[in-house]
């Protein structure tokens, strides 16, 4: 069985190496793949913890708010009578409130523009 085996290598040589090629090739895809997902996922845990780094609270609501147009709001809010209530909270050095707004343009393409 070695023998015939051995005497179809011989017979179709591009053949085997093609092979060889695409084995390479496909091993290489994979290992490339796992490569890429590990160092983006490395990143985005270094940058959220870069960006929350001297962070100890964050206070996000946790209800939707109705817009003009009747729908809901992707970003709910927080008065900002509760921001100066946690301001007031013993030992609190700092707070901060922070407001993100996106609006759609309209043209051939309308696309979302972040604007804090």
């Amino acid at each position: 069985m070695v023998r015939v085996a051995l005497k179809g290598y011989r017979a179709r040589k591009l053949r085997v190496v093609l092979s060889l090629l695409a084995v390479a090739l496909g091993v290489a895809l994979i290992a490339g793949t796992y490569v890429l997902t590990d160092t983006i996922n490395h990143s985005f845990d270094k940058l959220f913890r870069t960006a929350n780094q001297r962070v100890d609270v964050a206070v996000t609501p946790h209800e939707t708010i109705k817009t003009d147009n009747g729908g809901t709001s992707a970003t709910p809010t927080i008065p900002e009578s509760v921001l100066r209530r946690i301001q007031g909270v013993p030992g609190v050095e700092r707070a901060v409130g922070d407001a993100a707004r996106f609006q759609r343009t309209r043209g051939a393409t309308p696309r979302p523009r972040g604007t804090a």
